[in-house]
């Protein structure tokens, strides 16, 4: 049985005091930040991309002040350069939840397309056709994600191998097919 740590960890009287934050917003603001929960899976986004899919430069002002408002409201934190995260995380989902399905599949399509045209990372470009229902797109970038992962870079963690109790190289492909990551390495070239 799967467990939702985030409703274990976030009381109920914080998730409805963060709940009365956000209807307190302006419906713009709260319809902008909804696109920002679902630019990527987890609680985090890339401001930039927010503001390209929102439209471009022209955007940007009012994506600015939707953030200045949200940080000041505490709905949002930094999370490093022109990166944001939800705090909580509950908080993405709901605003996410606020758009219809239609809308959803759209932005994820309009997500993953600005990505294509970005050169983004390939996961992230596979999960937003998959998410727009577009099956068929995004199995091509969940292939290249999956190759990468396997690729050169990922064979440095022998003392990972010990960890885990892998000796020999019998499970050392499937260890490194289903957690391995890849290290870019801007010296290789190909």
């Amino acid at each position: 049985e799967s467990k939702d740590l985030t409703k274990d960890l976030v009381s109920p009287f914080l998730m409805s005091a963060l709940t009365r934050r956000l209807e307190k917003l302006p419906e713009k603001d709260q319809t902008l930040l909804a696109l920002a929960a679902m630019l990527e899976p987890g609680p985090e986004f890339d401001f930039e991309l927010w503001v390209t899919v929102l439209g471009g430069e022209a955007q940007r002002p009012a994506a600015q002040a939707t953030l200045q408002e949200a940080l000041q409201r505490r709905l949002l934190r930094e999370a490093g350069p022109n990166r944001y995260t939800f705090r909580p995380a509950d908080i993405a989902g709901s605003l996410a939840a606020t758009l219809p399905p239609e809308r959803q599949r759209e932005l994820h399509r309009q997500v993953a397309e600005v990505l294509v045209e970005k050169s983004g990372d390939p996961m992230l470009i596979g999960y937003h056709f998959e998410q727009a229902g577009l099956t068929q797109e995004a199995v091509g970038h969940l292939e290249a994600a999956g190759a990468r992962a396997t690729g050169i870079g990922c064979y440095y963690d022998d003392r990972v191998h010990e960890v885990l109790g892998v000796t020999g190289r019998d499970w050392q492909s499937l260890y490194h097919f289903s957690m391995g990551v890849a290290v870019d390495d801007a010296r290789l070239t190909s």
